[in-house]
């Protein structure tokens, strides 16, 4: 429409007449918003506009109304001599205004590119408006770096690892749709899992360069994160991703904060006008995604087995890793996600030696990584059992050759077993990982409990060497303050070689006192004169001795039948003597400072002599010193307790083939 501009209310506002009525109405500029009242560069902005359109004809593009019902429109004036110019995107290229953002949005999409890169050109020389320009965000210098991609989070953020670490990288200058929280009931936005399977199978597991740009403060009100958030342009062969997900259509450009953002914008542009992804007409695609990971699901687990099973291999994805030998897959073919653990091997479990390392490992190896699996069973938790080929290698056996994880058997069609049997015996001769960290037993109680000490600890040392440089020689009389009272830790000489060892006192009798020594888990009674006091220091030391049982099996008690001839020979084997030991789990059964019963939890073992192929606690079953634990699946140990069974040795020395028995101490 012609008009007049009859009055400039501020930079981006005017009141002008339509012809040819010479109706007077207030135009707000398009997508613009300049400094009004007392806002600084508000008269100059006003003053901008005055000389250019003030009293002047003018055409109008009238392209919506605002929440108040206000015309919203784009002004084009005519320079003298010069072709027709837009006044608003003069505004925005001079610094006169700033880019409204949902009064842009009625624009068309080149003359909204043009207007942001018009602000961003005005931001970058500071003009106007931006002369004091603050934001939330610094820049990042020297801090590019090359890394290898562990983890894709979202279309717009991937984790990189260098040498020293993992860094979080989000990418600069585009918002991608977010990926929901499945637990709290979001769904995925459009386009988010279509934006992080792009990034997925184009970066994981490769190199890539990463030019950090810079970084923004993120408040507590933001309910997905917090703190400070890094962002960065991260190339793979020279390519910008960013530059890749927004040609897809997957993302959309937000400001001018990259280096690259100008091409960004140029790949936008071209997205928009092919309609692809977020700009495109068309419904986007959905993928209804089964979730068989949770305890409500376990039914469906079950009846998922045999479409699972009747494939030899199925392709999946791992989308997480619980633990060295526990993942979450998602299977493409069945648009569903499981839960699935390693058949025949464990790794250490949760707060273990080695747990952590089996985990990043793992981590490293398989996260987001193209396996395929073939599943065996699914147990009661609705975990599916089976085994996992990443790039043609079964990586059990890559676990069990480094030592982080220790082959246990159990199933006819655990593949490859006798390859990962082979590599755990390399691993135990290597001493790795796992093997690495000998015991040596210093008691051996009832039950098959026992305490150890770990060989070459640097705690052990200290304290032996502090020990050794006290003075202890005179003895406390009845009249000076060394109190020691039930519970205390203190210094008692043992009766067996007269060597000076950190106690506690279990109990008092009069003069004498039943100590537990801390760090051998040994018991006796002292009189008063066979005590010394303790300093703080050493007091406050944890004890040295770590409380443990034979895993899988049960061992009688001396009251029991056999339960002598199972102690003694358990000393015998084990007494003094350095061995490997495996932890299998925790018995928290344990009394604490029963005599012959340890001081409470205790470490579930499997003790291996570096000389020896069997195991202490297959060797036990073997003489018919002990049965295997109902409660436990240590299919890799009945074949010994079948022997002693045929030979009738032990506690099965009274056992027929066919009639119902069970050991008399049970």
């Amino acid at each position: 429409m012609d008009a007049i501009v009859e009055h400039v209310c501020d930079g981006s506002t005017v009141q002008v007449h339509l012809l040819p009525e010479f109706q007077l109405v207030q135009v707000f500029v398009t997508g613009t918003q300049s400094p009004y009242g007392a806002y600084p560069f508000a008269s100059v902005a006003k003053l901008f506009t005055e000389t250019r359109v003030l009293n002047k004809d003018v055409r109008i593009v009238l392209e919506g109304v605002d929440e108040c019902s206000r015309l919203i429109g784009s002004v084009y004036y005519y320079p003298d001599g010069e072709s027709e110019r837009d006044l608003g995107l003069e505004l925005v290229k001079n610094g006169y205004a700033k880019i409204l953002r949902w009064s842009a949005e009625v624009m068309d999409e080149d003359a909204k590119q043009r207007l942001k890169t018009a602000e961003f050109e005005a931001k970058k020389n500071k003009r106007r408006i931006w002369t004091n320009l603050v934001t939330n965000s610094k820049p990042i210098h020297d801090q590019n770096f090359t890394g290898t991609v562990v983890e894709v989070v979202s279309g717009g953020c991937v984790i990189v690892a260098d040498d020293s670490r993992e860094r979080r990288v989000s990418l600069s200058s585009i918002r991608c749709p977010k990926m929901g929280n499945s637990r709290r009931g979001n769904k995925p936005d459009d386009y988010a899992r279509e934006a992080k399977e792009l990034l997925r199978t184009r970066l994981i597991g490769r190199q890539v360069n990463v030019e950090m740009e810079y970084s923004r403060n993120v408040g507590k009100a933001d309910s997905e994160s917090s703190g400070v958030i890094d962002f960065g342009s991260v190339f793979v062969e020279d390519k910008n991703v960013a530059e890749l997900l927004v040609a897809c259509g997957f993302a959309t450009v937000i400001n001018e904060r990259s280096r690259y953002y100008t091409a960004l914008l140029a790949f936008e542009t071209r997205a928009i006008a092919e309609k692809k992804g977020l700009h495109s007409s068309e419904e986007a695609p959905v993928v209804h995604i089964t979730d068989l990971t949770t305890m409500e699901t376990t039914q469906k687990a079950r009846d998922a087995l045999p479409s699972l099973q009747r494939t030899r291999r199925v392709s999946a994805v791992v989308e997480y890793v619980f633990s060295g030998h526990r993942f979450k897959l998602y299977i493409p073919k069945e648009t569903c996600s499981i839960s699935f653990s390693l058949s025949g091997v464990r790794c250490p479990g949760r707060d273990e030696p080695y747990s952590e390392e089996a985990k990043a490992v793992m981590r490293r190896r398989l996260m987001q990584r193209d396996v395929e699996i073939e599943v065996e069973t699914v147990d009661g938790n609705g975990t599916f059992v089976g085994s996992l080929w990443e790039s043609g290698t079964n990586v059990s056996i890559a676990l069990v050759e480094a030592g982080l994880a220790k082959y246990i058997g159990g199933s006819d069609k655990i593949q490859d077993g006798h390859l990962l049997e082979r590599a755990m015996k390399e691993a135990k001769m290597k001493k790795l990982k796992i093997w690495e960290n000998s015991v040596v037993i210093t008691e051996v109680l009832d039950s098959g409990k026992f305490n150890v000490q770990t060989v070459g600890d640097e705690k052990s040392a200290s304290i032996q060497q502090q020990l050794a440089s006290l003075n202890l020689e005179e003895a406390p009389s009845v009249g000076d303050a060394f109190n020691p009272k039930k519970g205390d830790i203190v210094l008692a000489q043992f009766s067996v070689d007269n060597s000076w060892n950190r106690v506690r006192i279990v109990n008092v009798r009069k003069d004498n006192f039943e100590v537990f020594y801390i760090d051998y888990g040994n018991q006796e009674v002292v009189p008063y004169s066979k005590l010394r006091h303790l300093n703080s220091s050493l007091a406050a030391a944890p004890g040295l001795a770590q409380l443990c049982s034979l895993a899988h099996v049960e061992v009688p008690s001396l009251e029991e039948e056999f339960g002598q001839e199972a102690g003694e020979y358990l000393s015998e084997c084990i007494l003094d003597k350095e061995f490997t030991a495996e932890i299998e789990g925790r018995d928290i059964s344990g009394g604490k400072f029963a005599k012959g019963r340890g001081t409470g939890p205790a470490l579930m073992v499997t003790l291996v002599a570096s000389d020896n192929v069997d195991s202490i606690n297959a060797v036990m079953l073997r003489n018919g010193l002990a049965i295997l634990d109902s409660h436990w699946k240590a299919r890799h140990l009945r074949k010994f307790q079948q022997e002693a069974k045929t030979f009738r040795r032990g506690i099965w020395h009274d056992y027929y083939e066919g009639i119902q028995f069970a050991p008399n101490f049970l």
